[in-house]
């Protein structure tokens, strides 16, 4: 199938769409990445299969969208197609699982991608992408026709060629593919010519290797002692680096010290355009500021803006109106017509309904005499024409009571004729018996009581009658009528009275009832709705037409709060850029092995700023020490991870603390995260806390009072330890410590301090602190220069070791020197050089050696070497990390579980039969390795329907699944993380990411959020959606235990899902996943081991409550036994529980 270049969208085809994302991010001080699921495309996705209809598809087309914004539509979605199964269609699936390049290859030779969205493949970002295929590109044996898209979803990995080095095979490699097993156990194993080559290297080292289960393990150990070698200092190996390309347009380099080593370049920016992302929050009530603001920002910018604001129609009325674009005119006569059309049927309504009442009122009024005339003669039925009349009247008070509900009141005047009816013998047995009185009383009583309290006051006046029934009189019924006529008038006065009133409030709520339908259809009249949303368009068309700088502009309305995110244009003026290069040392052990360097970032200097020093902290920051405006500013700068984009990333920066003194030198301790301050005859020491956002003062040192040096001014501090080191003009260093004030001797690090030297480099700490040294520089040969490291013991006796010549002829004498973890770097400026020197240095002790000896290394004396089998370093013993970290099916899911099945590709030339061959063999010796371990596999053979084909792959069969299970499986596939407890907070994630809101950009204090607006803001994803539309049974089971007991691999293999596992600590906070087990939806929830050493124990129990408030079901891992540390956990967790004990819904669950 090809594309063409009109179906393009934002990921240059509208074909394309990305499923899971790859964030690299800080945790704990060490870069992870963490999966996503991107939101957004997968509702494109969906949207592109016809689902979710209530979305338009072009809102997608605008970049800058929030997936909040469609909640609402992807939970009826769920809701109504998924979750009630009404979507049965079939689509089929392909998965594809490789390195780039090759899964390239497999695209095209599935002609699966047009030639546009192959080459901006290679400038996307990792993760995992799908892609549809025309129907003719594939096969299905088992291809329903009922299936109303006849397309195929080909799902692949996209993954930079390191990750599937040997030592990265267990993480992210392992992760992407389990994902892919699980959404479409069909896999293309896209393999290249030297992966089948490495493959038939490792099956044939196989059958060399001794049985790894024979294998010995005992080692032995033997303690020496041993005099460490005289004080001496020697170069073990050296290394130079180009950074020509990196220092072009370079005004300066530094090295930086710290928890890693860096390079700082600064360079002169020109003036140019670059894009900002921003964010201004609105209050709901104030419309009016966010239309003015908007009105103000056109007048500066060319602004994009998005079509969802659509959404909110009191938002889009206050905007043109204040643009004064309002339709007033088009909806006045709209709702003019309306206004008439309406008049009118108001009108005909109230004719018909008179019409009706005068029918009914003639109707009453001819029945009124005969219902109000007793006939005490004929008791043993009545006639035909009494029960006509009955059968009318009753006809009557069934239509009253379709119209109007009467009060009780009024229903007792409407049913005096029916207590007429049932009263009518005993008023003329009581007339009979001269008890006139009671007749009256009777007859009154029939309008104002039930037929219950009517027939207990005639059985009462019956019993009266025993005692007298000598008192009696003809039973004349004329005469009874003549007596009854006064009482059976008033009667039917009252009667009529409540008919008209009855009648009159008909009137009122049939009125009502049209007016009501009027303000119905009126709330839903959409006629106004194509002229507003015309006039919208040409809003945006216009904010689109001017020129200048461009504006993307995408706004949210919520219940408290209008959020515009979006990206603006900004034409910077010349600055100043300083351009952070971390130096990767991990695989500098070896000669000849390239040093890495990663780009972190820029960070731009604020117009005044002047650099003073840099030090880095964790893995991706740094404080920067400044001046502006006479002042000292320490600030936290974060350098945020690039997650494939190929633009290097701008820096943030917050200020820590500000100082009134001008530092003319600065140090930093990495280990204490202490910094020093020279300035003048004074040094100021300061102690920044974990998260580096407060500093306090320590002491500030008086060197005129506790120092001995004679020669100021003072050139240099340097912090060791406890101790502070100062150097005067003369090169004279002496420690003070910091605690006790104590001194030592001022000593010379220079052995014969040199008149020649041109410049001497900073104090450095060498051999574990057990020395110090500087590098001097001095002149060498055809105007060239040479160094040379000295250095002094830091013992009582203060020795100078031997001087070490740096063997490296140099181009300047300003040479840039930092010493980390035992390398010596040195940047030489002129010569854009980088030179790296492993330095030995070594000051005499004694010292204590543990050894290991085996029977194979007791007679050489040489190391015991530990070789790994081939094959598993090959890149597709990936399968085995996938189903020994995950299960195949876990113990709650319904079975069976799908076969996995793999076709290998192999390049044209290759003997098909010998690579099958191989591929059978290493599949079935990793399948060998999975059944020891003893672990239900449920019938899983990697073997089963093995094939490996040539290049060619146009036709190939693909199985069919529901998009139904496919898309639910999407959603419920990925935890994600939900909080993280740090600084002795626990902080709550948005969506998975750890996005704080800055409140003085919103105008919002969150402190005085209700419960409902919190509850609102929270957002889990798409799982949030998911828990909205689920209506039936849900239950919560959570973890809880040590670091490292197996907590996570627990519940992945209990129910199916895929938290992240290692051998050391991996899970950060608390995770949660959903897993839907037939009627039951399973809320799991992972969280961080308690009791370690990255926690304090005000974490653990932030952490103990949420696990107690939360479950229905908690499972403690204890390793088959009680201490002391599971007693402290039960205690932390104990405290949860009784700070929710008062709580109704919270702390209900079972513990086991």
């Amino acid at each position: 199938m090809t594309t063409s270049e009109a179906d393009s969208s934002s990921f240059e085809g509208k074909s394309l769409f990305r499923l899971l994302t790859l964030i690299r991010e800080t945790q704990c001080e060490v870069e992870v990445v963490k999966p996503l699921l991107d939101e957004l495309e997968v509702m494109r996705l969906c949207r592109s299969f016809g689902m979710m209809s209530s979305v338009n598809p072009t809102d997608f087309d605008f970049d800058i969208l929030d997936a909040r914004e469609f909640d609402e539509d992807f939970t009826r979605f769920l809701q109504s197609d998924l979750l009630e199964n009404k979507w049965q269609e079939k689509v089929r699936f392909k998965g594809l699982f490789g390195k780039q390049a090759q899964v390239l290859a497999t695209l095209v030779d599935l002609k699966a991608c047009s030639a546009d969205i192959l080459a901006s493949l290679t400038e996307l970002g990792e993760g995992v992408y799908c892609v549809k295929i025309a129907a003719d590109s594939c096969s299905d044996s088992s291809r329903d026709d009922t299936a109303k898209f006849d397309v195929g979803l080909v799902v692949f990995s996209w993954l930079r060629d390191e990750l599937f080095e040997p030592q990265q095979l267990r993480d992210t490699t392992t992760l992407v593919l389990r994902f892919l097993t699980v959404m479409t156990p069909d896999i293309i194993c896209c393999t290249s010519t030297s992966d089948l080559e490495q493959l038939r290297a490792a099956m044939i080292d196989s059958g060399k290797q001794q049985d790894e289960s024979l294998s010995s393990y005992s080692v032995f150990f033997a303690i020496e002692k041993q005099v460490d070698a005289v004080d001496g200092t020697k170069c073990v190996a050296q290394k130079v680096v180009d950074l020509k390309d990196m220092m072009e347009g370079c005004l300066r380099v530094c090295l930086l010290k710290g928890n890693y080593p860096a390079l700082i370049l600064t360079k002169t920016v020109e003036s140019k355009l670059h894009v900002e992302q921003f964010q201004q929050n609105f209050s709901a009530s104030a419309r009016l500021k966010f239309a003015a603001w908007l009105k103000d920002v056109s007048r500066q910018y060319r602004v994009e803006l998005s079509g969802t604001i659509m959404k909110s129609a009191a938002l889009t009325e206050t905007i043109l109106r204040e643009f004064d674009m309002w339709p007033a005119t088009q909806i006045a006569a709209v709702s003019e017509a309306r206004t008439k059309s309406d008049q009118e049927e108001y009108e005909m309504a109230n004719g018909r309904l008179d019409e009706e009442i005068a029918r009914q009122r003639s109707v009453v009024r001819r029945l009124s005499s005969a219902l109000f005339q007793l006939d005490p003669g004929n008791m043993k039925g009545n006639s035909v024409e009494k029960e006509q009349t009955v059968m009318e009247y009753d006809a009557f008070r069934k239509w009253l009571k379709t119209k109007w509900k009467a009060d009780r009141k009024l229903q007792l005047n409407l049913d005096i004729p029916i207590r007429l009816r049932e009263v009518e013998r005993a008023v003329f047995e009581l007339y009979s018996h001269n008890q006139d009185d009671d007749v009256e009383t009777v007859l009154g009583m029939c309008a104002t009581s039930t037929k219950e309290q009517l027939l207990r006051a005639v059985a009462e006046r019956r019993s009266a009658q025993v005692s007298s029934r000598s008192n009696t009189k003809s039973a004349d019924i004329d005469l009874f009528r003549e007596n009854v006529v006064g009482p059976l008038s008033k009667l039917q006065k009252q009667w009529l009275s409540a008919i008209e009133n009855c009648l009159t409030m008909v009137k009122i709520a049939g009125l009502k009832l049209v007016t009501n339908e009027q303000k119905r259809k009126l709330e839903s009249d959409a006629s106004s709705a194509p002229i507003i949303q015309h006039q919208f368009e040409q809003l945006r068309q216009m904010l689109q037409s001017t020129h200048g700088l461009t504006m993307k502009l995408g706004v949210t309305m919520r219940k408290r709060e209008i959020t515009c995110k979006g990206t603006k244009e900004i034409q910077a003026t010349d600055s100043m850029v300083e351009q952070v290069v971390k130096i990767e040392m991990g695989s500098c052990e070896s000669r000849g092995t390239t040093i890495g360097l990663e780009t972190l970032g820029q960070y731009f200097l604020k117009p005044g700023e002047t650099h003073v020093a840099m030090f880095t902290i964790k893995t991706r920051s740094a404080v920067h020490v400044c001046t502006l405006l006479g002042r000292m500013l320490i600030k936290l700068v974060h350098f945020p991870p690039r997650n494939g984009a190929r633009q290097v990333s701008q820096a943030t920066d917050t200020i820590i603390h500000t100082l009134g003194k001008i530092a003319s030198v600065c140090d930093y301790d990495c280990q204490s995260r202490t910094l020093a301050f020279l300035a003048g005859d004074s040094v100021g020491l300061y102690k920044c806390d974990e998260n580096f956002k407060r500093m306090e003062v320590i002491k500030v040192i008086d060197l005129n009072v506790r120092s001995t040096l004679s020669d100021p001014p003072f050139t240099d501090v340097f912090l060791l330890k406890s101790t502070v080191y100062v150097t005067d003009s003369s090169g004279h260093s002496q420690g003070i410590d910091m605690h006790t004030d104590q001194i030592n001797t001022a000593v010379s690090v220079e052995n014969h301090p040199d008149q020649d030297a041109r410049s001497r480099s900073r104090l450095m700490s060498f051999a574990d602190n057990l020395a110090a040294g500087v590098v001097i520089v001095k002149p060498g040969v055809d105007a060239k220069f040479e160094a040379e490291l000295q250095c002094v013991s830091l013992d009582d006796d203060h020795r100078h070791l031997p001087v070490l010549p740096l063997s490296v002829e140099l181009l300047t004498q300003d040479l840039q020197v930092q010493c980390i973890s035992g390398w010596l770097l040195a940047v030489d400026a002129v010569a854009q050089n980088l030179h790296l020197f492993s330095v030995d240095v070594s000051v005499e002790s004694n010292s204590f050696r543990l050894r290991q000896f085996d029977d194979e290394n007791e007679e050489d004396g040489s190391e015991p070497v530990k070789t790994e089998s081939l094959r598993k370093q090959h890149w597709l013993y990936t399968f085995y990390h996938v189903f020994e970290k995950f299960p195949v099916l876990g113990l709650l899911e319904d079975g069976p579980q799908k076969p996995v099945t793999i076709l290998a590709t192999c390049s044209v030339g290759k003997n098909l039969g010998i690579a099958l061959e191989d591929f059978h063999d290493f599949l079935s010796l990793l399948m060998s390795d999975l059944m020891a371990l003893n672990k239900p596999l449920n019938r899983l053979n990697l073997t089963d329907g093995l094939g490996v084909r040539h290049a060619s792959l146009a036709g190939i069969r693909m199985e069919s699944m529901p998009l139904s299970v496919f898309f639910m499986t999407l959603v419920t596939f990925l935890p994600i993380q939900i909080c993280r407890a740090e600084a002795n907070t626990l902080t709550l994630l948005q969506d998975g990411m750890d996005e704080p809101r800055n409140e003085a950009e919103d105008g919002m204090d969150e402190s005085s959020w209700g419960t409902a607006a919190i509850a609102e803001s929270i957002r889990f994803g798409l799982l949030s959606p998911l828990l909205s539309a689920w209506q039936g049974r849900c239950v919560v089971v959570t973890s809880m235990g040590k670091q490292s007991t197996g907590k996570s691999y627990f519940l992945n293999h209990l129910t199916g899902s895929s938290f992240a596992i290692a051998g050391n600590r991996c899970t950060d906070g608390a995770w949660m996943t959903l897993r839907i087990m037939k009627d039951v939806l399973l809320v799991v929830l992972d969280f961080e081991g308690l009791g370690s050493f990255e926690r304090t124990d005000q974490e653990d129990v932030f952490l103990a409550v949420l696990n107690a408030s939360l479950s229905m079901f908690t499972i403690f891992r204890m390793e088959m036994r009680i201490d002391k540390e599971v007693d402290d956990l039960f205690t932390k967790f104990q405290k949860g529980v009784n700070l929710l004990k008062m709580t109704v819904v919270c702390s209900k669950g079972s513990y086991i």
